[in-house]
């Protein structure tokens, strides 16, 4: 467990759960707020889920996003099932916290803001690695989130080339009333094909998500608290809460694909 000092700069990452190059469950922290809040989720949301059933196989995975506690802060990271150097399984969290000015008028672009930061926690929670210290130097290379002008495609123009037939705009509606009335809504994203994977996961369920966010917006659901985006490799949903998430949405999460 290591406890670093707050770096000065404008995204800091923090890490916790199990990876194969660690022996036994790790932390690598600024011991901030926020980190402590999900870990503990995590921890509770898992051990709630082991209790209650058998494990799943498959293997799940979730980007995601969440506001931060001042105007401007914002929350992003990966949660993702994984196990100990000896197999011993548990979930791997990467988050990180910092400004991204002016994120609350456009969180609908947040998923391709995140874009290359989520392929990159992604990376580094399952690549092969020499050592403990090759990860906490993955973690401290980690890139924020980018607003910045000057992409082939705006997230903009991703979204509006992304609205064909797969979404109904009706459905559109009754989706944000029921965020609305039940604070959360867990949305199947289209059927895997093999074309979308060819793709890539961020041009497909990642503009996917974009859309529906922007949807969302459109028919005034308001700014999430937090958004997740994943699954299992079999199928990929779009979760959206407007409440503090707690141990059952994590039970939720880690059970789309459980019969």
């Amino acid at each position: 467990m290591l406890g670093l000092g707050k770096p000065k700069k404008t995204w800091y990452w923090e890490a916790c759960g199990k990876h194969p190059v660690a022996r036994d469950y790790f932390k690598i922290s600024y011991n901030t707020p926020v980190f402590t809040a999900f870990e503990s989720w995590m921890g509770k949301g898992y051990a709630a889920l082991t209790k209650r059933r058998k494990l799943d196989p498959k293997v799940y995975s979730w980007r995601f996003w969440a506001k931060g506690l001042k105007k401007g802060d914002l929350v992003g990271g990966v949660v993702r099932d994984s196990s100990d150097s000896i197999g011993r399984p548990y979930p791997l969290l990467i988050i990180g916290k910092g400004k991204l000015e002016g994120w609350e008028e456009a969180w609908e672009c947040l998923p391709f803001y995140f874009e290359r930061t989520w392929e990159q926690l992604e990376y580094i929670s399952s690549r092969r690695l020499n050592g403990f210290n090759d990860f906490e130097k993955d973690i401290k290379s980690i890139k924020r989130p980018d607003n910045e002008r000057g992409r082939l495609y705006s997230p903009e123009e991703r979204i509006n080339q992304s609205q064909p037939a797969f979404i109904d705009e009706n459905q559109a509606k009754k989706t944000a009333d029921s965020l609305l009335r039940e604070m959360m809504a867990l949305i199947p994203l289209s059927a895997h094909d093999d074309a979308q994977e060819q793709a890539g996961y961020q041009t497909g369920y990642l503009a996917q998500a974009g859309t529906w966010s922007s949807l969302l917006k459109t028919y005034g659901s308001g700014i999430p608290n937090a958004i997740f985006i994943g699954g299992a490799r079999e199928k990929y949903y779009l979760a959206v809460f407007s409440r503090p998430i707690n141990a059952e949405d994590f039970i939720r999460l880690w059970s789309v694909l459980s019969p």
